[in-house]
């Protein structure tokens, strides 16, 4: 399981009283899908192998860099 956040939908629960009239039915439709998920996951559950391996990746990193040249910000992709 895990965890992840959004910046365009109300808060499921901060103890304020949601100005939007729709906020009690996303609420519950939220609740029920969590419950919907983790019902099917279980559901399928099956036996997994696992195994590892080391390396590197850049997959996800700061790309901005300093030009070497021109001192400006760029993206490090363009540098």
């Amino acid at each position: 399981m895990s965890a992840t956040h959004s910046h365009s939908s109300p808060y499921p629960e901060d103890g304020k009283k949601p100005s939007d009239p729709n906020y009690a039915v996303f609420r519950n439709n939220l609740k029920e899908g969590i419950l919907a998920a983790i019902r099917e996951a279980k559901a399928k559950l099956q036996p997994a192998r696992m195994g590892f391996d080391t390396g590197a990746s850049y997959l996800n990193v700061n790309r901005d860099a300093i030009h070497p040249q021109t001192r400006a910000l760029v993206s490090g992709a363009e540098s």
